[in-house]
């Protein structure tokens, strides 16, 4: 509404104004519209172009462009040329160079806020936060918080708490602490403590250094699921698993003195002396002072002292296995009763003895048995003793009845060796004795005596039947069926009659009548009628009286060869002809030719419409190639082969009168 106007008139009291009430009314009229709309409609401004104040319905600022304070209904500014001050209902906001800032406080204790941190304090005890960092300082040290690390430089009795006075952690120039009312852990410059105290001579306390970890007290790895060993055990590893617990350790050098050990040592031990070493070699392992082992090979023993393998279970026994782990792999069991060698072991070495606590030796009060349920044996100081029993043992030794002395030698009743089939046996059987061999493998008799003989004989009285063996020949009696001596030269058997003789060059058997001789380059046989000669290279039958054959074969099928033929089941050669099988010359015949091939021949009368040919044999396969010819001349006389089979074929000509036409034909 525009502002009422009271009209006054000309001059005073000249009666042309508005009457009181109308100049009143107005008046009215003003003050309302003075509270129900704004003083000023548009922009108001008190001042110059340097410094104004500025206000509309919205803002009022007061200022200039460079330096200026603007209020509207949601934020108050502040600005001028090195900065902002902007504060909203939520936020205080301050926009500044490098040295502009806003503090709060006076020149003893203030807080500022510039564009890179705030700082709350003075010089001598101030706290800082950055982008980058938090930094609490006074006069007795300084705390720095960076996003990766807290840095302390505090004086010897600062320290940083985490806690209450029962329980808590701190940390100080020298040490990282962490305490309860029972025990502490102690992190200095050199070692780790974990226990009741700082001390690594107390009981109670793990001392960890660079290089070594002091336990005073039990260790224990893994969480207690069995049997509470307590303080007796200075080192307790505990697992729960269906599968094997493991403590490892692992020498990954790879050098040739490289090996991975477990060693304990007495009271007066070290790695020297006193100590028994479990271990396993390296891949590369080759020293010669310790050659007993080689590369992967593991190892159990004692360095200086005796080394106690065994078990104190009632009834228990230590197994001895080797290439595998199966019961079939056992090749010993040790119990408190028997030693007992398992799974066809064989018991060796190169000096081998039995010795007793009397001086190293069985003295004659001692005897050693040898049982089980088919037999025993006794060693005494005057012989070996095998007792008979009803089972006879067919796989030991001395068997049955046999007895070893030192004044009669050894004797038997029975077998002295395994059964004849698996070894050698010496007994008595059948009113003979004999030392025989019934594997595959030899037997040997020697004497090593220069010059000696072996002697063999029939009779203790009569010598010249014996048969002797010395370093040169073999040579049996003469008194023998027969003769023979091996000498360095030649094996020769039999008698001036008939012999065999074996030297370097030959086998020569029979003699200068009658004889066969086995040479390096060829084989010969001789009687008074003819030799026969094999070389490498040829086979030379001679026959005085013109006849004789070579005959391969059997009676049903073989090849002879005789003098000017060769005969090969139904195939002769002789001088001037060669007979494959079985053949006709007739004027309707046939042959064979190598091969299998047969050829047929024959003639038949022939006309224009006879001209049969039977092939006879048939052919067993087919007849391949016909061929016919006629005796007449003339074109109409001219033979055709109209049709044919294995067994037959048809032959025509041209004219009603007969002629005769010769064939043949080639078939299989």
């Amino acid at each position: 509404m525009t502002q009422q106007l009271i009209n006054i008139g000309s001059v005073p009291n000249d009666g042309t104004g508005d009457p009181l009430r109308t100049a009143m009314n107005k008046v009215n009229q003003n003050f309302t519209d003075l509270y129900t709309t704004p003083l000023v409609s548009g922009n108001v401004s008190v001042g110059n172009s340097t410094v104004n104040i500025f206000a509309n319905s919205t803002t009022v600022v007061i200022g200039n462009t460079t330096v200026n304070a603007t209020s509207n209904s949601s934020t108050y500014k502040i600005a001028n040329s090195t900065g902002t001050l902007t504060e909203t209902a939520t936020s205080l906001t301050v926009s500044a160079n490098a040295t502009g800032f806003v503090s709060v406080g006076n020149s003893t204790v203030n807080t500022y806020v510039n564009s890179t941190m705030v700082s709350t304090g003075n010089s001598s005890a101030y706290t800082e936060l950055s982008s980058t960092s938090g930094v609490f300082s006074n006069s007795t040290g300084r705390v720095t918080v960076s996003p990766y690390q807290i840095t302390v430089a505090a004086n010897a009795s600062s320290k940083v708490l985490v806690g209450n006075t029962t329980v808590n952690a701190y940390v100080n120039s020298s040490s990282i602490v962490l305490i309860d009312t029972q025990s502490n852990v102690s992190v200095n410059t050199n070692t780790i403590y974990i226990g009741n105290t700082q001390s690594a001579t107390v009981v109670n306390s793990i001392a960890v250094t660079a290089n070594t970890i002091n336990a005073l007290s039990v260790v224990s790895i893994g969480a207690p699921s069995g049997y509470n060993f307590a303080t007796i055990a200075t080192l307790e590893v505990n697992g729960n698993a269906n599968t094997y617990v493991e403590m490892v350790s692992q020498n990954a050098n790879t050098g040739n003195n490289a090996s991975t050990d477990l060693i304990l040592t007495a009271d007066s031990g070290n790695d020297s002396v006193n100590f028994v070493d479990l271990g396993i070699n390296g891949s590369g392992y080759d020293q010669a002072a310790f050659n007993i082992g080689s590369a992967l090979d593991a190892y159990l023993y004692s360095s200086n002292s005796n080394l106690a393998i065994g078990t104190a279970a009632n009834n228990g026994t230590i197994a001895f296995h080797a290439n595998g782990t199966t019961a079939t792999d056992a090749k010993m069991y040790i119990n408190a009763t028997a030693v007992t060698v398992t799974n066809s072991v064989l018991l060796s070495a190169n000096t081998a003895s039995i010795k007793t606590a009397n001086a190293g030796s069985l003295n004659a009060n001692v005897s050693v048995y040898v049982s089980n349920n088919n037999g025993n044996a006794t060693l005494t100081p005057t012989g070996l003793v095998i007792a008979d029993v009803a089972t006879v043992n067919s796989t030991g030794i001395f068997s049955v009845n046999s007895v070893v002395q030192s004044a009669n030698g050894v004797y038997s009743n029975g077998q002295f060796g395994a059964t004849f089939g698996s070894g050698i046996v010496m007994d008595y059987t059948s009113g003979m004795g004999r030392v025989s061999v019934g594997s595959t493998d030899g037997i040997g008799f020697y004497t090593s005596a220069v010059g000696g003989n072996l002697m063999f004989s029939a009779n203790l009285t009569l010598l010249n039947v014996n048969s002797a063996v010395n370093a040169t020949s073999f040579t049996t009696g003469a008194a023998l069926v027969g003769m023979a001596n091996i000498n360095t030269t030649a094996i020769a058997i039999g008698n001036t009659t008939v012999n065999t003789t074996v030297n370097s060059t030959a086998i020569i058997a029979g003699n200068s009548t009658v004889y066969g001789l086995v040479g390096a380059t060829s084989i010969k046989s001789f009687n008074g009628t003819g030799n026969l000669s094999i070389t490498p290279t040829s086979l030379t039958l001679n026959s005085a009286s013109g006849s004789g054959s070579l005959v391969v074969g059997n009676s049903s099928v073989s090849t002879t060869i005789g003098i000017g033929t060769v005969s090969a089941v139904n195939a002769t050669i002789s001088s001037n002809t060669l007979t494959l099988g079985t053949s006709s010359s007739a004027a309707n015949g046939y042959t064979y030719l190598p091969n299998g091939i047969r050829l047929m021949w024959g003639w038949v009368s022939s006309n224009s419409s006879v001209g049969d040919i039977t092939f006879s044999p048939q052919f067993a396969t087919n007849a391949y190639s016909i061929t016919a010819t006629s005796n007449t001349a003339g074109a109409t006389y001219v033979p055709a082969v109209t049709g044919f089979t294995k067994a037959a074929a048809t032959v025509l000509t041209s004219n009603a009168t007969s002629v005769n036409v010769f064939w043949t034909a080639i078939g299989v």
